[in-house]
């Protein structure tokens, strides 16, 4: 479920007087995310901050040496990296002759001092259906265990609803209801794929044989051009999804 959640982190925040200003210089078609503030409930502010060349995304710095780099061919994304001082995250991206994903290769790394924690790769490879679904499979591989794990789903898109459902079988589907308008990283080349709507996530919902759970629930305020300036985000985790997490996030354009 990694690369289902990461792409849920992607969407939300508050401007100042600045970026409004900023914002006056820019269309729908050209804004760009500067910088983005979250907040957690104990009142601590992280700071990130966005880096292009043009409309590609470069690389993202946080707080103690945290970054993200981003690595083009064309106008595709096809690596990226992140680091930070508890765990180095590759991924290595290929597409097929649609220009579609067909496959994206993580590698988790951990500190060389870290002894709780194991290396694996998780590599997801997608096949599309003439129906408008994609077969997804994951196979997770814990080198250092010797253990290989295999996931199979299907990934349908619902314009009723306007909602992704990862389908797991046996009952079990996550859904992914968005809310319509734009994401904060919308505009930047290679963000918005076949996999993700390019919007901000309204509810994640998990359904299953026990019933219903809720996994996301966020709100949203929007500047003129349907972008979100400020948004909280409310995340429920934990073995049985009943530990909260509450996130004020602020997003600044230019």
């Amino acid at each position: 479920m990694k690369k289902i959640i990461t792409m849920a982190v992607l969407a939300l925040f508050m401007a100042s007087c600045s970026s409004d200003d900023s914002q006056s210089a820019n269309s729908e078609d050209t804004l760009l995310l500067k910088k983005m503030v979250i907040t957690d409930e104990d009142g601590v502010e992280t700071t990130y901050d966005y880096n292009y060349d043009g409309h590609k995304l470069i690389g993202i710095s946080g707080p103690d040496g945290y970054y993200e780099s981003y690595t083009y061919v064309g106008n595709q994304i096809t690596y990226t990296k992140s680091v930070s001082s508890e765990v180095t995250i590759e991924d290595f991206f290929e597409y097929n002759n649609d220009g579609k994903i067909k496959s994206d290769i993580t590698k988790i790394i951990y500190p060389e001092n870290d002894d709780t924690s194991y290396d694996f790769t998780t590599t997801y490879t997608y096949i599309y259906n003439n129906d408008g679904s994609v077969s997804a499979t994951s196979v997770t591989e814990f080198t250092e265990l010797g253990q290989i794990s295999e996931e199979n789903y299907t990934i349908l898109y619902s314009e009723s609803d306007n909602s992704i459902v990862y389908d797991y079988g046996s009952n079990t589907t996550y859904n992914y209801i968005y809310d319509g308008k734009n994401a904060p990283l919308k505009n930047v080349t290679g963000i918005v794929s076949n996999l993700n709507k390019g919007e901000n996530i309204l509810k994640g919902i998990i359904h299953d044989s026990s019933g219903e759970i809720i996994v996301n629930d966020n709100t949203y305020e929007y500047n003129t051009m349907n972008f979100p300036i400020s948004a909280i985000i409310k995340t429920n985790s934990g073995f049985n999804f009943n530990v909260q997490e509450i996130y004020h996030y602020q997003y600044f354009y230019e």
